[in-house]
């Protein structure tokens, strides 16, 4: 299974950078949940795929350009794949490029997603991560 999620989870960040909603939804059971890293500005845990497409719209009118570079996709358990790579962005009314290294969890049960979890501090990913 583990190799499966490897896949799922390097789909979700192809999603994400086409920002192809349906392919997102069709990885998330409808239950699943998402934890925004620690002291993200305008945080929340949405719960369920209703409200975490809406965080991740949010997210996306935020940017004028964003997109995901993965550079790491590993199985850390079974039901654990541990991602690492930069979000690079352009703030839509400044023009400021930012470059935020970090670091996705996701949690799987029966070969979809059940929980995201993002990460700016690759210690405290680690952690979670159980390595």
């Amino acid at each position: 299974m583990s190799e499966q999620n490897v896949e799922t989870a390097e789909r979700l960040i192809e999603g994400w950078n086409q920002a192809d909603w349906g392919l997102i939804e069709s990885l998330f059971w409808p239950d699943a949940g998402t934890q925004a890293p620690e002291g993200w500005p305008e945080a929340e845990d949405p719960k369920g795929w209703p409200a975490i497409k809406r965080q991740f719209e949010r997210l996306k009118d935020s940017w004028s350009e964003d997109r995901f570079e993965l550079e790491t996709t590993e199985a850390v358990a079974d039901d654990v794949v541990l991602q690492h790579g930069h979000w690079r962005t352009r703030g839509t009314k400044s023009g400021i490029d930012v470059d935020f290294e970090a670091w996705i969890i996701c949690r799987f049960r029966d070969g979809k997603i059940k929980r995201a979890e993002f990460y700016l501090d690759k210690a405290q990913a680690m952690r979670a991560a159980g390595r």
